[in-house]
Formats: structure tokens, C-alpha cells, sequence
């Protein structure tokens, strides 16, 4: 899958995009949230380079790992940033090191080199992509900028459950798959693997 491949969005399809940051919870999910829906501990996230994949508005999970004293390097992505107001209000409330760390784009098209992040975290994010070969692409970027051995956890799975069952389990050259979540994941999501 490549860029030739890609529907490009709608002036319509960006700005429905940019407002997406607006839905949820008001400044986003905290950290606790985060945690809970995809069954991590603090050890899971030591050492790691992360990228919040349809980070909130307040960037609320970014400063939860730096208010909890971990060591972490957190990445907050959106197109919500590139409406002028929210960009202004995530920089405003962010602590120096969060606002460092902000990147605006869409989720088929991460300017992040091959294997830059041990794990990825996405809520919600898959609902708003549209076309099927969008999500495939959403998927196979996720995979490409996973380092190896790293995980990239998606919740819900509810707008690619019709790709996964028609593509199968694997990605990017099969150097990526999809793996069942423990049983005590109740979060309902779903998480590839990077071999």
C-alpha cells in the first residue's frame, strides 16, 4: 500500500477531521483513561518513545506521563492542531517539554521515520478514517513506524473490524500482525506487533 493509493480528504473530510479533537471528553482522555482501556502499567511505558495517535486537545496524557515522573518520550498527533484555536489552547496549557513534542496530520500520512516509536496509542482515531483503503493505510503506517518488537494498541476496532476479516491478520509485508489482547483487556481494541 502506498500514497498513489491514498483518497485524499475533502476540504469537508479535514475540517470534519480538525473538529474530531472536540469529541470525548472535554480536553481529551487523561492518562488513567489511557491505562484503563488498554490495561497498561507504569513499566510498560518506562523507556519507551510513544506516539499518542489522536492525542486530546489539553494533551492530557503527554503531561500525565510527566507528571507521573516517567521516562518517556510522548509524541501527540492530531489534525485537531491544525485549527488555530486549539493549537493555541494545547500550547497555552502544555507544560514546555509536552509543546515540544506536538505534530500536526492525518493518520495515513505519519512524517515519522521507519521503526520511531516503541508504542503507539490510538482511541477513537480509526472511526474518522474513511475509505477502506484509508484504513489500510491508517493500519500499514502504524505498522511501518513501529521499531521491532514494538505495539501499537487501537480502540475500538468496531471501524476496521470489516478490514480485518476481509485482509487478514497481517501487515506491511508481514513484518507486522495483529495479536489477540490478554483476557484481562476488557477494553475491547485491538494491537499489532512488530516483529
Amino acid at each position: 500500500m502506498s500514497l498513489e493509493h491514498y483518497i485524499p480528504y475533502t476540504p469537508d473530510d479535514q475540517t470534519r477531521a480538525v473538529d474530531t479533537i472536540h469529541y470525548g471528553p472535554e480536553g481529551g482522555r487523561d492518562f488513567t483513561e489511557y491505562c484503563k482501556i488498554f490495561n497498561l502499567k507504569r513499566e510498560d511505558l518506562e523507556g519507551k518513545r510513544i506516539l499518542d495517535l489522536g492525542a486530546g486537545s489539553e494533551l492530557r496524557f503527554a503531561e500525565g506521563v510527566k507528571e507521573r515522573g516517567i521516562n518517556a518520550e510522548v509524541i501527540s498527533y492530531s489534525p485537531g492542531f491544525l485549527d488555530e484555536y486549539t493549537r493555541a489552547r494545547a500550547l497555552l496549557t502544555a507544560s514546555t517539554d509536552v509543546k515540544k513534542r506536538l505534530v500536526v496530520g492525518m493518520g495515513e500520512q505519519l512524517p515519522f521515520q521507519d521503526g520511531a516509536f516503541d508504542m503507539i496509542l490510538s482511541i477513537h482515531v480509526a472511526d474518522y478514517v474513511h475509505a477502506r483503503m484509508n484504513e489500510r493505510l491508517f493500519l500499514e503506517e502504524i505498522a511501518r513506524t513501529l521499531a521491532p518488537g514494538g505495539m501499537a494498541y487501537i480502540y475500538p476496532i468496531s471501524a476496521l473490524k470489516g478490514l480485518l476479516e476481509t485482509e487478514g491478520t497481517t501487515l506491511f509485508d508481514g513484518k507486522a500482525r495483529f495479536v489477540e489482547p490478554p483476557p484481562q483487556d476488557k477494553g475491547g481494541g485491538i494491537r499489532i506487533k512488530k516483529m
